[in-house]
């Protein structure tokens, strides 16, 4: 096998060096050469860590500390945080103070985007957190609707009608919204002419209008905490 190329600049494993028994691991397995081809082949991503890119956390897992504070763990999205910050929780309206950061249990004060951290926050009920955000406070909006197109999974057999309830998902963050159909009509010709396959079967009242476009508007009430 090889890696890099037969230019003679890459990683080789040949069969040769399997012969002999265990002969392979008498000697160098090569992996500081490993590393320098990997370090010059990967490009690190930029990162988005400015005053324009506020901090956003998606939180995957909580629990308490007794004595401590709560602690929420998850990966920075965006910007970056430092212990004594103080990052706001948006579904549940609340401010708190980071106490102190860990990553990979070591201690650290300062984590940006793309790391996974754990935060122990001052004074939070863990028993309120499940999975969630944390962000700077102020930059996640709250929205108690929003018009937006969706399209019918076609394997979907059930119905598809106004005020119905349905669940809405937002990274971590699920919320129940009630939802009003509409504008099918105007969508089906757009829809249409965007390569839509004829042969699709019609069904009657509203979903005949949502299966033929495709895609409707539809109004979701209450639909939780989006990022901007």
């Amino acid at each position: 096998h090889q890696l890099g190329g037969a230019s003679g600049g890459g990683l080789s494993n040949s069969g040769d060096e399997r012969q002999g028994g265990d002969s392979l691991y008498k000697g160098t397995l090569g992996l500081d050469r490993l590393l320098e081809v990997v370090t010059a082949t990967v490009d690190l991503p930029a990162r988005s860590m400015g005053k324009e890119h506020p901090f956003y956390f998606s939180i995957d897992h909580c629990f308490p500390i007794k004595g401590q504070g709560t602690v929420v763990t998850g990966t920075v999205l965006s910007g970056s945080v430092k212990v004594n910050d103080m990052v706001e929780l948006p579904e549940l309206r609340v401010e708190k103070k980071v106490k102190s950061m860990q990553m990979f249990r070591k201690s650290v004060k300062y984590a940006r985007q793309g790391d996974r951290l754990g935060m122990c926050l001052a004074s939070l009920d863990a028993k309120l957190v499940e999975r969630g955000t944390a962000a700077t406070p102020g930059s996640v909006p709250m929205i108690g609707g929003a018009v937006v197109l969706i399209q019918r999974i076609r394997y979907f057999r059930g119905d598809l009608k106004s005020g119905a309830k349905v669940h809405v998902t937002i990274g971590h963050s699920t919320v129940l919204a009630t939802v009003t159909f509409f504008g099918h009509k105007e969508l089906y010709g757009q829809s249409h002419a965007m390569g839509r396959r004829k042969e699709e079967p019609e069904v009657a009242g509203e979903r005949a209008g949502a299966e033929k476009a495709g895609a409707v508007k539809a109004g979701a009430v209450k639909a939780g905490a989006v990022k901007a």
